[in-house]
């Protein structure tokens, strides 16, 4: 992202550009055929908050010699999926979205267990198609928005190739996004610590009077970590995290202010 990989210096300055989608590329590409009982998993995380389980499975149980439905399971609280109305199939029918599509609180939801993907007789839109279907999951009292990115194939195997998610609470999201819109923010100074910096496994935070949110991106902009309603001095596991340089963001009633912080 153009706007986020800049000097700290220009960080420093008037404003500052923040990505809000969390994109993933699955590779390689998953392959989804009627081998598997429960089919591909797919685990929606959110910043720091990382579900136990995954929110939805790609289900294939199509057979030649005896077709059958296959599916966008639903098994994620909160969860859901866009559909078309289905007199057939009271769960509905999986859109087949294109690209841009607008995937928020407006959308045509499912939270039924097995929205259907694929029918032989009912159902072929997606065959022969690389599209986003629309996915939503909840945290808490908030829902995100979501987009995967799938195919049905010719001979009736799926291909599931990336997904995202909109990090802002309650925000739409267009499918096939990766990055966000940025979103401008005012940069104030700040009086807070970030130590150690080179850091290892954790980071403590310093700030005298708090702070509504701190969050911590990669030179690409994503955000990777999320901390609401944070203390005076808060510690932050960074175990997972991969070296490089990271930007540091804490936002207060006075705005935002940043800092360089680099993982070893």
């Amino acid at each position: 992202m153009k706007r986020f990989i800049i000097s700290l210096a220009a960080l420093l300055c008037a404003n500052f550009a923040i990505g809000q989608v969390q994109y993933t590329d699955i590779n390689p590409d998953a392959t989804v055929t009627t081998a598997d009982e429960m089919g591909y998993p797919l685990t929606i995380a959110v910043g720091n908050q990382n579900p136990s389980e995954a929110q939805f499975y790609v289900q294939n149980y199509w057979y030649a010699d005896y077709p059958a439905s296959s599916y966008l399971a639903v098994f994620g609280d909160g969860a859901g999926v866009v559909v078309s109305p289905s007199a057939e199939f009271s769960a509905g029918l999986v859109q087949p979205l294109a690209e841009g599509t607008q995937i928020g609180a407006s959308s045509s939801w499912s939270n039924d267990m097995f929205p259907v993907l694929h029918d032989g007789e009912l159902h072929t839109a997606w065959v022969g198609q690389t599209k986003y279907a629309g996915l939503k999951v909840k945290f808490g009292a908030n829902t995100y928005y979501a987009w995967v990115k799938l195919s049905v194939n010719a001979n009736q195997t799926f291909t599931v190739y990336e997904y995202a998610v909109e990090t802002t609470p309650n925000k739409a999201i267009a499918a096939g996004d990766k990055v966000g819109s940025a979103s401008i923010v005012n940069v104030v100074a700040a009086d807070w610590s970030v130590y150690p910096n080179p850091a290892n496994t954790s980071l403590t935070i310093q700030a005298p009077e708090g702070a509504e949110r701190v969050s911590m991106f990669d030179m690409s902009g994503r955000e990777v970590v999320r901390l609401e309603s944070v203390s005076p001095v808060q510690t932050i596991d960074i175990s997972s995290l991969t070296s490089g340089s990271y930007i540091m963001a804490i936002t207060t009633p006075e705005g935002m202010s940043v800092k360089k912080v680099v993982v070893r």
